[in-house]
């Protein structure tokens, strides 16, 4: 009979440890567990309830059911309890693939009978069946996660499938059968389909092959595009190759300097397609000069810490408008960064190749004087009345670091041919020298004869000249008519000044006049030897372009005086029968608007200015003096135009005090006054000197002297 002692355990407490050690513990299934907290699926594993990046999701019934199978295997309460809720697919569970595998791995190792029921069928999932889903697992998370339609190939699978065998370590003694294995591919994923090309087997969903057949229609077309693009390419280059384009000094802007091909491929991109008949783009043919230009057969690069392209232009490709760019910025800056910029930019020849062309011109127009023996430009047209003009060229350096400034003599050649377009003949030969040193004119050009002035008196030759009546054009009367007709009435001109009228009467399109600069002198213009040897050099021009000819020298105030003492020092050589010495037309109009300024002076003229508001006392003061040439100007027109109608005014007064047919004529009227009227004839004068000085501007600006 078993007694109770105090330590002695309680009959409960054995029987509880008895059974502990007989049978295992049942975990007890409370709704605790089935509604356990679980983390959300969006960013945690299924399995594991942690996150990752390399989170997969559940796509197929099939992952759902083999998950199911194993939890039911391994009786986990907790994965039960997660599966409870609905399948996979709804709840969209996401899981790491080491998970899933390591379940699969649980369950298909752990045999437990007594976990096991009648309704619950046993699952044995070998490592074979494991590598397969993992394939499967494989694509569709290539569905998932890639946007465009996903193609797979069957040996790249079975390649995928050999690596996932070996993994589980499972021998393999012959090769994975391709065909068997593209057969459980199809019998797996019924939404597979499978295709043949060439040696290869293709497998993709059926809900991609839609978009693959249109993304493939695409890749051709974009394909067929570039080839095109290919060929037309190789055509061009072909043609450009093909042609030569050397600089022999013509800068003329035609399409025979670039391939018609190209020029009628960039017409069309300029202009569209169908136009390129019509339409004649200069733009499109500098674009094709350009593209010759630079074009290049292979692109050399230097290695200079950084590789950079080196791009050397071929003679035998240089276009007009390049050569053409380069020469225009030389010319106008004289600036190298400027010309190396546009360079570097395929715009224009570089720096020293514009010197070189500049020195191989030169070099060819100094060949040809010294052959010569005289300079004559080329561009002078034979039997053309020339006229020539020399002043003096001073240049002063305005930088604080000069050292030196140029004081020389110029000499220009003007011709008045009448021709509409002006000749543009070129002097350069390839072969010349490029050098700057070998540029020498002739001796007879370059070497100037010492002359001094004699102290004599001078012996001013008489001059027989037979005055005229009026030398007043009948054009400026024109204009006073206009002008009185337009005070008395009430319709007003447009055209009422007197450049105006004259350019509205005139429709005069004057022709073209060429000029050209002859070589600098570096000698000061204001020594008898230099004007010497400029009269020199311009009758040796002459006999050349123009004999028979008498030559005209145009020159300034002080060079005419000059000039004219050396004609009348030498009158055997340098006479006036032999020479014109012109006194510059500005310095004309300033010496005549003085003799008038003069002649005005103290008669109330400028009161009147200043009382009529036309200009200030000081500014009419200026007048008398021809301070400024074009305020002046402007003040003896209104004058003219002034003194006329009143002029006409007492005419009309005259005439009607007198009957008909007893009244003189203008002209013997106003001849009649000056002779009665001291008054009269002062300001009949100087309506004259002032229709004069007119006369003597407008045939200037015309170019008609007579």
């Amino acid at each position: 009979m078993r007694t109770s002692t105090g330590d002695s355990e309680p009959a409960g407490d054995k029987c509880e440890e008895s059974v502990d050690v007989t049978c295992p513990k049942i975990p007890r299934l409370m709704r605790s567990a089935l509604n356990a907290p679980s983390t959300s699926t969006e960013s945690v594993c299924f399995f594991c309830e942690a996150g990752g990046s390399d989170l997969r999701q559940v796509l197929t019934f099939a992952v759902d059911e083999k998950v199911r199978r194993c939890a039911n295997v391994l009786g986990d309460s907790v994965l039960l309890g997660k599966l409870a809720k609905g399948d996979m697919i709804a709840v969209e569970a996401k899981y790491h693939p080491c998970c899933l595998l390591s379940l699969y791995y649980k369950a298909g190792h752990q045999g437990n009978p007594s976990a096991q029921d009648d309704t619950v069928v046993p699952y044995d999932c070998d490592s074979d069946s494991l590598a397969f889903a993992e394939v499967i697992s494989y694509m569709e998370d290539a569905v998932y996660s890639e946007t465009t339609p996903v193609v797979f190939k069957l040996s790249e699978l079975t390649h995928l499938y050999s690596a996932y065998l070996s993994k589980f370590k499972i021998p393999q003694n012959t090769k994975v059968n391709s065909t068997r294995f593209r057969e459980r591919l199809l019998e797996n994923l019924p939404n597979l389909t499978a295709v043949s090309h060439r040696r290869d087997v293709l497998l993709t969903f059926s809900h991609n092959i839609g978009a693959a057949l249109h993304d493939i229609r695409d890749r051709s077309t974009s394909d067929a595009d570039a080839v095109h693009l290919m060929r037309t390419a190789k055509m061009i280059r072909r043609e450009i190759f093909s042609q030569k384009t050397e600089f022999d000094g013509n800068l003329k802007n035609d399409d025979s300097s670039v391939p018609s091909g190209l020029l009628y491929l960039v017409t069309m991109i300029l202009e569209g397609i169908g136009k390129t008949a019509a339409v004649d783009s200069v733009a499109a043919l500098s674009l094709a000069q350009l593209i010759v230009f630079n074009c290049q057969k292979r692109r050399k690069t230097v290695d200079t810490g950084n590789i950079q392209s080196v791009t050397r232009h071929a003679a035998i490709r240089e276009t007009p408008l390049p050569m053409y760019i380069g020469l225009m910025l030389y010319s106008a800056t004289r600036k190298k960064k400027h010309i190396d910029k546009c360079h570097k930019l395929g715009l224009s020849v570089s720096y020293d190749r514009v010197l070189q062309l500049t020195n191989k011109t030169a070099n060819t127009l100094c060949s040809q004087y010294r052959d010569d023996g005289v300079v004559c430009p080329p561009t002078l047209k034979p039997g053309c009345f020339t006229v020539a003009a020399v002043d003096n060229v001073d240049h002063n350096l305005s930088s604080t670091t000069a050292q030196s400034s140029f004081h020389g003599t110029a000499i220009s050649l003007t011709q008045f041919d009448g021709r509409n377009e002006i000749d543009v003949c070129t002097s350069y030969s390839a072969t010349a020298s490029d050098l700057a040193s070998d540029i020498v004119l002739p001796l007879s050009y370059t070497e100037i004869e010492p002359c001094i002035l004699p102290s004599r008196d001078l012996m001013v030759p008489r001059v027989a000249v037979e005055p005229k009546e009026s030398c007043v054009n009948d054009g400026e009367y024109k204009w006073l008519e206009a002008v009185a007709d337009s005070s008395t009435s009430e319709k007003v001109l447009n055209n009422i000044s007197w450049s105006g009228f004259h350019a509205q009467l005139n429709a005069h399109t004057s022709s073209a006049c060429f000029s050209v600069l002859l070589p600098l002198f570096r000698q000061n213009a204001n020594t008898a030897a230099m004007m010497r040897h400029t009269l020199s050099v311009v009758q040796n021009v002459l006999h050349k372009v123009n004999d028979g000819q008498v030559p005209v020298v145009v020159a300034d105030q002080p060079l005419f005086a000059l000039l004219k003492q050396i004609q009348w020092h030498w009158p055997d050589k340098f006479g006036e029968t032999k020479f014109v010495i012109l006194l510059g037309g500005l310095h004309t109009e300033m010496a005549t608007l003085r003799m008038i300024g003069h002649w005005l002076c103290g008669s109330g003229w400028v009161q009147c200015l200043v009382q009529s508001g036309i200009a200030t006392a000081g500014v009419a003061e200026s007048f008398l003096s021809a301070a400024h040439v074009k305020r002046t100007r402007y003040a003896h027109t209104v004058t003219a135009a002034a003194l006329y109608v009143n002029l006409r005014q007492s005419y009309l007064s005259y005439c009607n005090t007198l009957s008909d047919g007893q009244a003189q004529s203008f002209d013997e009227w106003r001849a009649e006054c000056a002779k009665c009227s001291t008054q009269f004839q002062h300001w009949s004068t100087v309506l004259d000197l002032e229709l004069l000085l007119l006369s003597f501007v407008r045939s200037l600006r015309s170019g008609k002297f007579c």
